[in-house]
């Protein structure tokens, strides 16, 4: 993850937004290529622990922050949390589904926000 986002700051000094939709689909798919698995994983890891635990977590800390900072220099800071939300919460329910991951069923929503931010 460190090492596209440091590739990204390259690239993005001032994308359009169709560039930013393109990075979206490609960190979707990649994240999607193996997300049954991590969620298996996560579940477990934070099985019984509590809301205090989990936040004092170090290792979940620094993962959600790797991911959060993706999403900020793809998206800016105003937007990353939500995008970042929307993303996983349609990855999250095509796992639940048994469905494929489709990142066409968010795209337009997804279009709309980064056309509010200018």
């Amino acid at each position: 993850m460190h090492e596209q986002k440091k590739e990204l700051e390259k690239l993005l000094v001032s994308p359009t937004t169709d560039q930013r939709l393109t990075l979206l689909r490609d960190v979707n798919q990649k994240i999607a290529a193996g997300f049954s698995d991590e969620m298996s994983l996560l579940f477990d890891y934070l099985r019984g622990r509590s809301a205090h635990e989990i936040q004092n977590d170090k290792s979940m800390q620094l993962a959600s922050a790797n991911y959060r900072d993706l999403f900020v220099v793809i998206v800016g800071v105003d937007l990353a949390d939500v995008i970042l939300s929307i993303i996983l919460g349609n990855l999250l329910r095509c796992y639940f589904l048994g469905d494929e991951s489709d990142f066409s069923k968010i795209e337009n929503q997804i279009h709309i926000l980064l056309n509010t931010q200018k």
